[in-house]
């Protein structure tokens, strides 16, 4: 085949969704985090992380990565990509080979065929699945940080993060990803 590998991995059925029911409350200690991933994530409760984070994330693929300490606009609290799950190993550097991003990896084939092959069954898969995160209740991190991430985030409740004068800066961040992929450059 165009990568040169006969095994495969089938990920077969997407898992289920995650879902906070209305009237449902998640509230945890000051600085702690509250991460809920699944290819659907549906939030209509009350959520609470103070001075903490809160992700809401729809892949099948979760990447956690601490914010590098020299970007004056990092996340407070870890950054988040989320993907389709591909049929595939690749490593990062092939990837961004892949996505034009670089030439950190030298196998053309080898990229040719993540380009070719991987990437568009990623989306596809994508576009099958349908990742979602979707609000329509309270998601609350004073002097933290809230995001949500997924191919499709529908925006509809109420995001609250703030700042104190004690260096301790609040952001929301909404990210949508339309590939099915989203890698760190």
């Amino acid at each position: 085949d165009k990568l040169g590998l006969v095994d495969r991995f089938d990920p077969g059925t997407a898992p289920g969704e995650v879902r906070v029911e209305a009237g449902a409350r998640i509230e945890v200690d000051h600085g702690s985090k509250v991460m809920l991933f699944a290819p659907k994530v549906r939030n209509a409760g009350y959520i609470s992380a103070p001075d903490g984070q809160v992700i809401l994330a729809a892949g099948e693929n979760v990447y956690l990565k601490t914010p590098s300490v020299l970007d004056p606009n990092a996340v407070r609290g870890l950054d988040v990509a989320v993907s389709a799950v591909p049929g595939w190993v690749f490593t990062g550097g092939q990837m961004q080979s892949a996505l034009g991003l670089g030439t950190s990896y030298a196998d053309f084939n080898y990229v040719a065929g993540l380009r070719d092959v991987v990437l568009p069954e990623m989306a596809a898969r994508a576009k099958a699945v349908g990742y979602e995160v979707s609000n329509t209740g309270t998601v609350r991190a004073d002097r933290g940080n809230v995001t949500l991430q997924a191919q499709d985030v529908r925006q509809d409740g109420v995001l609250m993060s703030t700042t104190a004068l004690n260096n301790r800066n609040g952001s929301i961040l909404l990210r949508a990803w339309g590939l099915g992929t989203h890698m760190y450059a």
